[in-house]
């Protein structure tokens, strides 16, 4: 009896797993980006998905990136910068409201993309416009907190002009303009916005339960969780632009760009995809150039990569990076565009241009540069504290050439030109080394820094260094070939199961690189924390100390190379070299420029103030043409009498609470009085650095207060009347 139960258990197990594996190879274990899919419309042709915060913090956090993001010393960093200018934001609004406007985004902007959701373009058959935008978010259990946010935002900005659309069988909201046409509510659980979806295409294809596959969207392209997933159809763009080409009787124009986009090769791609996602302390991109058939045109000019070329990388070199191109073929493709593109006329005007360049500058650029040179290129960056000669580290650049000769009277004829365009500012020096000749570039302040470009050529190779000590390290590398990158551990690793064919490649000893950029960020943070100062922002003194994540970091790797589909992309390693390295670069950007927040608005107000002015000017000029040369008695006449927009008459400068008017008008002239002559100028009490100044010939000019005074008294002394009393007040 006992014996009869091991096959029912046998095969009650069996049955379990099977049922398993079928449910997993169904795509049930899809991620929520996939998922999200589903509820794409018809005819979509791009769409950007997320799975969602909420589903990607577990892989996030177990990342090199979320464990630096979720340090506690980053954390403070970023807390401190982010209410320090949200602090400096709400003293330049004039509108204290506005900041809560910009919470309220901010809340809901957050709160979605905590959820699964995809942004997309689809066709629009039938309809005046070709295309619509939706996007589609899947509220999930967090529906009613989303909602409230939603509500908040159209109270805030919407109040008075939202009406209920009826969508299918849901009620929904949108504003009632032409044009541009939107509408937004929920479907179920799902959130949905538009932009033209004139026939309720989403919520319809929401009704109708979806897509039942999303295989012919990213079945190509392996994907790690999809943090981020992207496709764009290009054949279907084509012929979206061929639409609104038709229908603005572009049609001819447009041919002409879609030849050149197919001499260039580029008509071939069927679509793009790209899947970026984490795997353990790893970010993971994968990207596809769907090809239809065989790579033409500019994609046959990426030849493949021997390995053996990084034998001519310093051993101490963190970072590298390799390709092989046909120059001058690349050169030959990329020149049918603008032959095709542009009219006759301008593209013998161009080529004329680009003659006139090359007879002055001594050298051609295909026949002789590109081909001189014969494809395989290496970059390799040594990091600073590891040559004595070279304290600072630098870059090496390599190119193996195909006629040295020719390439050696090219670079000649570089030397002559640099030397004819900055005379005594550059000095070139030109050393003799056994059978080399070396190269150096000399600036004065760049010296200072080590920075002189220094190039020679050794066997085979043009080899260029930021500096003499770098070019002697590189010329002793080739001509040895020993010790070089290919014995790093590092490098094996990242190397060892790499396609065959490989077209691009890049390693980074990504921790090396982590420290080298944070030790230079180090370096400058006093500076910027002093200029934020000078605009009234209080910045944290410290960067984070992070060294306790970065010491385990991982060497990474890109590459790219061609299949049957078309040409392939892969990354993978921690990501800090990119995402950290965009974090600190755009707050530090953002401190530094923070300060010009006030300088910027202003720029803004004077070129729209100028603006007016020229307007202004335009309409003097039609009045006195019809009233015998007279300008008007005052400029708010100009307003009835040639129609000038009563809007050009107000300045930015001028404050909500002022009754002065934005811009003074001497008036008594005509259009015989010297043309020097000051006719309209700006409130000088509105601004304490200058003013926009009309002209009797038209021209506009920005003046400062003693010029401006100086030409105001010169005018008045002309029209025999004693100048009015200047004050200038102070910014805005």
């Amino acid at each position: 009896m006992e014996s009869k139960k091991y096959p029912v258990c046998f095969a009650a197990i069996s049955f379990f797993i099977s049922s398993q594996l079928a449910f997993f190879v169904s795509g049930a274990f899809a991620s929520p980006a996939e998922d999200m899919l589903k509820t794409l419309p018809d005819n979509t042709f791009a769409f950007i998905a997320t799975s969602g915060g909420e589903n990607l913090n577990p892989a996030f956090k177990k990342s090199t990136l979320g464990a630096i993001w979720y340090d506690q010393g980053t954390q403070q960093f970023y807390h401190a910068i982010k209410n320090e200018l949200l602090r400096k934001i709400s003293q330049q609004l004039p509108d204290p409201n506005k900041l809560e406007y910009a919470g309220a985004v901010g809340d809901l902007v957050t709160k979605i993309l905590q959820r699964p959701i995809v942004i997309g373009y689809a066709g629009n058959d039938n309809s005046e416009i070709p295309l619509y935008a939706f996007g589609i978010v899947d509220t999930g259990s967090e529906k009613e907190e989303i909602e409230t946010v939603v509500k908040k935002v159209e109270q805030l900005f919407l109040k008075d002009t939202v009406e209920e659309i009826k969508v299918g069988q849901y009620l929904m909201h949108g504003i009632p303009e032409e044009g541009v046409r939107l509408y937004w509510g929920w479907a179920g659980s799902y959130f949905v916005f538009t932009i033209n979806d004139t026939q309720h295409k989403v919520v319809e294809y929401l009704d109708n339960k979806g897509r039942p596959d999303t295989g012919k969207f990213l079945e190509n392209v392996h994907g790690t969780g999809d943090a981020l997933a992207l496709y764009v159809d290009v054949q279907k763009i084509f012929d979206i632009g061929e639409s609104f080409a038709g229908r603005g009787n572009q049609l001819a124009q447009f041919n002409k760009f879609k030849t050149a986009f197919a001499n260039m090769g580029l008509g071939k791609i069927n679509n793009v995809t790209v899947r970026i996602g984490f795997d353990g302390p790893d970010l993971v991109s994968n990207g596809l150039i769907d090809l239809d058939g065989p790579p033409a045109g500019i994609f046959t000019s990426f030849k493949p990569i021997n390995m053996k070329l990084f034998d001519l990388t310093d051993k101490k070199a963190f970072k590298v990076s390799a390709l092989n191109l046909d120059f001058t073929g690349l050169y030959d493709t990329v020149m049918t565009a603008p032959e095709e593109i542009l009219e006759q006329e301008d593209y013998q005007d161009m080529q004329q241009e680009l003659k006139e360049f090359e007879q002055e500058s001594g050298f051609k650029i295909r026949d002789e540069l590109l081909e001189s040179l014969a494809g395989p290129m290496l970059f390799y960056a040594i990091p600073a504290g590891v040559m004595m000669e070279s304290p600072q580290g630098g870059f090496v650049i390599i190119a193996k050439l195909k006629d040295k000769a020719l390439f050696e009277k090219t670079i000649a004829a570089v030397e002559e030109l640099a030397a004819q365009t900055y005379g005594s500012k550059i000095q070139i020096s030109t050393q003799k080394q056994n059978d080399r000749t070396i190269h150096t570039l000399v600036l004065g302040p760049a010296a200072m820094m080590q920075i002189m470009p220094t190039w020679t050529i050794v066997d085979e190779y043009f080899v260029f260094a930021m500096n003499p000590p770098l070019s002697s390290s590189a010329v002793n590398q080739i001509t040895s070939l020993t010790d070089s990158i290919m014995s790093v551990e590092n490098f094996k690793k990242v190397t060892d199961r790499l396609p065959g064919n490989i077209v691009s490649f890049t390693y980074s000893d990504s921790k090396i690189q982590f420290k080298q950029m944070m030790t230079k960020l180090q370096q400058f943070w006093p500076m910027i924390t002093m200029a934020a100062a000078g605009g009234g922002i209080k910045l944290p003194i410290m960067l984070p100390s992070i060294s306790h994540i970065t010491d385990d970091i991982q060497p990474s790797s890109a590459y790219s190379w061609f299949d049957e589909k078309g040409l392939r992309s892969f990354y993978k390693g921690c990501g800090v070299e990119q995402g950290f390295a965009a974090i600190a670069g755009t707050a530090a950007g953002v401190a530094v420029l923070m300060p010009a927040m006030t300088r910027t608005r202003q720029v803004a107000y004077r070129v729209t103030s100028g603006t007016n002015l020229s307007a202004i000017g335009k309409a003097c000029l039609i009045y006195a043409n019809d009233h015998e040369d007279k300008f008007p008695p005052n400029i708010e006449a100009l307003i009835e009498t040639v129609d000038l927009s009563p809007k050009s008459l107000e300045s930015k400068y001028k404050p909500e609470d002022s009754n002065q008017p934005s811009y003074i008008y001497i008036t008594g002239q005509n259009a015989a009085e010297n043309p020097q002559n000051v006719l309209v100028y700006e409130n000088p009490k509105f601004n304490s650095e200058g003013v926009n100044v009309l002209f009797l010939d038209s021209h506009v000019q920005w003046m400062k207060p003693d010029e401006f005074k100086e030409a105001l008294k010169e005018t008045y002394d002309r029209l025999g009347r004693e100048m009015p009393q200047v004050e200038f007040g102070t910014l805005k």
